[in-house]
Formats: structure tokens, C-alpha cells, sequence
């Protein structure tokens, strides 16, 4: 009995959270298509933490980049 307490419990709030993400996600998406890859509404925090990360993976992707152009010149 208490498995299976213990197991609706889990499920229904699991469910919650999954329908919660989805729809932020989904809000996120719209926004990003409708404002031409710029979004501009949500938390000004959630913004600036994406544009941070997404400054950061393209810095690691150009030291990757210059890193094998060195290795294929014959450099490293």
C-alpha cells in the first residue's frame, strides 16, 4: 500500500513539473521565432544567463577551431 501511495504521489507531481517545462519551453520557442531569434520578453536574469552561455560556446568552438587549424598547419 505504501509503494503504491508513494508511487501516485511521484507520478502526479512529476506530471505537474513535466506539463510546467513544457509550457515555459513552448512560451520561450514562440517568443524566440516571433522576435526573429532575439527573444525580448520573460526575466531579464533568464536573458542574460542565455546570452552568457551561448558567448561562452562560441568561444570554446573558436579555440577548438584554431586549435585544429594549428594542428592541420603543421603548428602543434
Amino acid at each position: 500500500m505504501v509503494v503504491f501511495i508513494t508511487w501516485m504521489s511521484c507520478e502526479i507531481w512529476l506530471t505537474i513539473f513535466d506539463k510546467a517545462i513544457l509550457g515555459i519551453m513552448t512560451a520561450y520557442a514562440v517568443d524566440f521565432d516571433v522576435n526573429d531569434g532575439s527573444p525580448t520578453r520573460g526575466p531579464e536574469t533568464f536573458n542574460n544567463k542565455r546570452e552568457s552561455f551561448q558567448a561562452k560556446e562560441k568561444e570554446q568552438k573558436d579555440a577548438k577551431n584554431r586549435a585544429n587549424s594549428l594542428k592541420e598547419g603543421g603548428l602543434l
